[in-house]
């Protein structure tokens, strides 16, 4: 299949927003777009993309869960569950 290409305009400050946005979620515009079209062409309607925005403590959170599932960083380990609370306690005191 030939590729086509085309331009959008849009507002310089949405796009540099829309960008690191999507950049958080390690992926791009480009993607992103392709993925809306093909969807509208697949179910024959406009996408339902609607998701709830994560705040930058949820995205950080999700990074480090990442971040231990491929063993970039180590897990944390508990004894037992009351370490493991007195641990959480102090990161709360931290905060």
């Amino acid at each position: 299949m030939a590729a086509v290409n085309f331009n959008v305009s849009i507002d310089e400050k949405d796009y540099l927003q829309a960008k690191a946005f999507f950049a958080a979620l390690n992926t791009d515009l480009e993607s992103v777009f392709k993925e809306f079209l093909a969807q509208a062409v697949e179910y024959d309607r406009v996408p339902d993309f609607i998701q709830a925005a994560h705040n930058a403590e949820t995205l950080e959170s999700m990074q480090e869960m990442e971040d231990i599932i491929s063993g970039r960083i180590p897990a944390k380990r508990y004894d037992s569950v009351e370490e493991m609370n007195a641990a959480l306690d102090a990161e709360d005191d931290e905060i």
